[in-house]
């Protein structure tokens, strides 16, 4: 049986500290293997040239900012297999709302156990969309209510996903997706095979136009698709 190759992870962080222990806990995995470790926008787009499986992307860096990276992955055809993971300090609504806009697959706080964030590197690459559950509470706060803390739906809007065309199980699975659950954890929380999930995900991305997790959540979100 032929073994999968490593996954090659590039790291996008300023802070000398978090990029070493980040390499240091890379070391020695049989599925990762570092692509590279730098500090700025322009370096990140120079290591873009050989096309890293992952990235884990800081957004604040000393010459720009880290969603001009995002872009410049999703702007390239070549690149339309590498998976972007950011690793930020900061949960704000608009921070989660780019990064998501922009095409990041997932958004983790960096406090969170490298336990942790091994897993959610894997469930990435996997094509899950890992959100910190700070950072999804923030974004979803944001769409469920106006200023004075009205619902955001009027009496005469249509149920949430009727507008998208997605159905009520679609509706269910995306608000599972939203709160950070796996595709495992969603098959059994709605008690469906996780073939089934991977259907309705599918179904999912093609009635809402999206090519990502993060990108479903996000439209669905800020259309008002999903309520919880």
């Amino acid at each position: 049986m032929t073994q999968s190759l490593p996954a090659r992870v590039l790291i996008v962080e300023d802070d000398a500290l978090v990029r070493e222990c980040l390499v240091a806990m890379l070391a020695g995995r049989a599925d990762f293997m570092l692509h590279g470790a730098v500090a700025t926008v322009a370096e990140a787009m120079a290591a873009l040239q050989d096309a890293p499986d992952l990235i884990l992307l800081d957004l604040c860096l000393p010459d720009g900012d880290g969603l001009d990276v995002i872009r410049a992955v999703r702007a390239d055809p070549a690149l339309a297999g590498t998976r972007i993971l950011v690793l930020s300090l900061f949960s704000e609504e608009d921070r989660v709302l780019s990064a998501l806009g922009e095409g990041a697959d997932g958004y983790l706080l960096k406090d969170c156990e490298p336990d942790t964030l091994l897993h959610n590197m894997r469930a990435t690459l996997a094509g899950e969309t890992p959100i910190s559950p700070a950072a999804a509470a923030h974004l979803l706060r944001r769409f469920r209510a106006t200023p004075d803390g009205a619902p955001t739906r009027t009496k005469d809007a249509p149920p949430p996903g009727q507008s998208s065309g997605l159905s009520a199980r679609e509706v269910d699975l995306l608000n599972l997706l939203a709160k950070g659950l796996s595709y495992a954890e969603a098959s059994r929380t709605l008690g469906i095979s996780s073939h089934t999930v991977h259907d309705h995900v599918k179904s999912i991305y093609r009635k809402l136009g999206v090519n990502s997790r993060g990108e479903a959540v996000f439209e669905a979100v800020s259309a008002g698709v999903i309520s919880l």
